[in-house]
């Protein structure tokens, strides 16, 4: 399958078009467009999870650089908030939906019937390990050029402030203002196979959960808990109160409750 896709010139030269950048080294393209479900239909496929590896590491380093040189008062805290606004999971998937990369992704075909090739997770993880085979095949520039070209949209706005997405740092700073207290995260499940897992993550104030996120990720489970948090706190933070005694979050006076309070507060909108 891969060596038939690769082997036709139009499709390839769409690839090229499509990135804006012409392989050296053909192979490094192919192995960063195998999703790992092709190793069962194909006999000595190399799937891209070790690309993702590196290409995520090539992209947090060509980012930090950038904000780092944009201005130099800001300090760390705020550096960290910046570049993970830039590089999560939704910035890179939606960057790869608008290059149209999704149709070229090879996987197993029970993997296209589950419409593998939209899915966020590995929309993001193909944009990872595209950097990575630009990187090796032409060096830290080219990489920095595709990265720069195609995600300057969302540096821009992250800069302005107009995109939010480290929840996590959120919610500890609410909690932490108003209680000196901070949260904490838990695993709470793992679900599906290696490459398609599932995680579940809680977010707790002491013994109250405060919000429960899945993602491919546990990093990305735990900010997406601390999103359904932080709506519940900004919106009700005058209502909550704790007794030290018993460390026990109190909402109206009532213990807080996830399924009454919580879930039927974050139905209602996003913070």
């Amino acid at each position: 399958m891969t060596k038939t896709v690769m082997n036709s010139n139009q499709v390839r030269e769409k690839i090229y078009e499509i990135l804006d950048y012409t392989f050296k080294n053909e192979s490094l393209l192919v192995e960063s467009l195998t999703h790992r479900s092709l190793i069962n239909e194909v006999k000595d496929a190399r799937h891209n999870e070790r690309m993702e590896f590196l290409g995520d590491s090539v992209l947090s380093v060509v980012i930090s650089e950038y904000i780092y040189k944009i201005d130099k008062d800001y300090l760390e805290g705020k550096l960290s908030i910046l570049r993970s606004s830039i590089v999560c999971e939704e910035a890179l998937a939606e960057a790869s939906t608008k290059l149209g990369i999704g149709k070229y992704i090879l996987m197993a075909q029970g993997e296209i019937r589950n419409g593998g090739r939209e899915k966020v997770a590995i929309l993001a993880d193909v944009f990872e390990s595209l950097i990575a085979a630009i990187y090796l095949d032409g060096g830290i520039e080219e990489a920095k050029r595709f990265i720069m070209t195609n995600l300057s949209n969302r540096i821009d706005k992250a800069i302005k402030g107009e995109v939010f997405s480290d929840y996590k740092t959120r919610a500890q700073e609410i909690v932490q203002g108003k209680f000196k207290i901070g949260v904490e995260y838990k695993s709470l499940k793992e679900e599906g196979p290696d490459h398609e897992k599932v995680f579940t993550a809680g977010v707790y104030f002491k013994d109250s959960l405060l919000g429960i996120g899945k993602g491919s990720k546990r990093k990305d489970a735990e900010q997406s808990a601390a999103k359904e948090a932080c709506v519940f706190l900004s919106k009700n933070l005058n209502q909550l109160t704790i007794d030290h005694d018993t460390d026990t979050l109190f909402f109206h006076g009532r213990p807080v409750n996830y399924d009454s309070d919580i879930k039927i507060n974050y139905s209602k909108g996003e913070a």
